[in-house]
């Protein structure tokens, strides 16, 4: 079954490595692992998926640095549950949407973002 949510990717996302995503609010977390990133948001793969329009915090790294981000994301789509739509783990996939971010830590995504297509690119 696939759900979606009417917003249009602002950003081009670039694939990224699988990076822990911790998610969730004051009394309940759990984890997922972001497969792209772009400045506005990302695609998710977690086992417990969140229901579309829900939001809420998340915390992960930026690949191939220190800096951690911490947003209010909200979920735009979700695929699944249908075997064809996991992975081979058995994963889910879920599309963030940043929904309150600083600026700071927009930029620095972006920053990252632009380095690791270098690398790629270069």
């Amino acid at each position: 079954m696939e759900t979606s949510y009417p917003v249009q990717r602002a950003c081009p996302r670039v694939a990224i490595p699988a990076t822990p995503v911790k998610m969730g609010g004051e009394w309940r977390f759990s984890y997922g692992y972001a497969r792209n990133l772009s400045r506005t948001g990302m695609l998710i793969q977690t086992i417990a998926p969140i229901n579309v329009g829900d939001e809420f915090d998340i915390e992960f790294m930026l690949p191939d640095t220190e800096k951690s981000v911490k947003c209010r994301s909200k979920v735009v789509w979700t695929r699944g549950p249908s075997q064809e739509q996991h992975d081979s783990h058995g994963m889910l996939n879920m599309g963030l949407y940043f929904s309150h971010i600083d600026e700071k830590s927009a930029e620095e995504i972006a920053c990252c973002l632009t380095r690791r297509s270098l690398k790629t690119n270069g």
